[in-house]
């Protein structure tokens, strides 16, 4: 198992999404459905799954498969998503959904090619151009704080990038005391007097 999701659910009931080496399955009213190449999927193996608020006012799902790129459920099959050519979508690795603003936002990290960001229906890239450490991103975490939206990117060989309104604000990495420039998995810490 590589990742979960929670959403409404298409007809109200609570779904689990999980993200396999067989696919994507959910979970609704007890019983498990899975989405593999019968439901449009080009492999197997469901690396990353995030839920965006869309348009109509329902929910998509999408879903990275590894070397095969960026998926969307449309509610019966999987839809390759196009980038526009801002970035390598067969390098999709990890998703991250953040939704605190105006527009629901799409991150997503990339084995190769750094980062992708959908915003408004538009696609744009960052990677070691736009001050991402490493084109390699491994993991990412969305927060929010005093200065708004700050996303976390997690790379291979880089450290952490901390990004706000668009770019690199900071690096951080093994010379200011990460220990190791490889960032698996990102999590915040809420602690009981409310602090992070």
């Amino acid at each position: 198992v590589y990742s979960f999701l929670e959403t409404g659910g298409r007809d109200g009931r609570r779904e689990i999404w999980v993200g396999t080496n067989s696919g994507a399955a959910v979970l609704s009213s007890g019983r498990f459905e899975t989405h593999g190449v019968e439901k449009g999927l080009p492999a197997s193996q469901v690396r990353s799954l995030a839920l965006l608020r869309a348009k109509d006012g329902g929910q998509d799902v999408f879903a990275s498969v590894v070397g095969s790129g960026l998926f969307r459920f449309d509610g019966r099959r999987w839809i390759a998503v196009d980038a526009a050519g801002a970035f390598r979508v067969a390098d999709a690795a990890v998703l991250l959904a953040v939704d605190d603003g105006e527009e629901p936002e799409l991150w997503v990290g990339t084995e190769k090619s750094g980062l992708g960001h959908l915003v408004g229906g538009r696609w744009s890239a960052y990677g070691v151009a736009e001050g991402l450490p490493s084109d390699s991103v491994l993991s990412l975490l969305s927060t929010r704080g005093g200065a708004g939206t700050t996303v976390w990117v997690g790379t291979r060989g880089g450290g952490l990038a901390e990004m706000r309104g668009g770019r690199v604000v900071a690096v951080h990495d093994r010379g200011s005391g990460l220990p190791n420039n490889n960032v698996l998995s990102l999590a915040e810490v809420r602690r009981p007097d409310g602090r992070r």
